[in-house]
């Protein structure tokens, strides 16, 4: 409730202030283009026209930031499933004692890789 209240202040104060500044500033002004130059506008529009602007170009800059941010959180987040996955793989490897792989490797049917987990993930090098 007092959030409310003081965000509604905040706006008021903000109403004001903005009108007491448009009559302070209400002279007209020719603004001189590249290719010419406006009818008389009031000095106050010029202003908000100007901040108006700046905050378009900052928010369109801060839009394709923010896209490429969200591109790369994605992606870590595949990364990171991709290697928990191989965690979880690789911690359900029964433990074999070195000399047991070689007794292993010659009663098995196939040859078996010096490391038993080198094979279980096809991405990993």
């Amino acid at each position: 409730m007092i959030r409310r209240i003081l965000w509604v202040a905040a706006a008021a104060a903000l109403v004001l202030g903005g009108i007491r500044f448009s009559e302070k500033n209400a002279t007209p002004v020719a603004v001189h283009y590249f290719f010419g130059e406006s009818a008389a506008v009031k000095l106050w529009a010029v202003i908000a026209g100007a901040f108006t602007a700046g905050f378009l170009v900052a928010a369109v800059l801060m839009f394709f930031e923010t896209i490429r941010n969200r591109w790369q959180v994605r992606s870590c987040r595949k990364q990171i499933t991709r290697l928990e996955e191989e965690i979880r793989g690789l911690r359900n490897l029964p433990l074999v004692a070195r000399g047991d792989v070689a007794e292993q490797r010659t009663e098995a049917s196939e040859p078996e890789l010096a490391y038993p987990h080198a094979g279980a993930n096809p991405d990993y090098p």
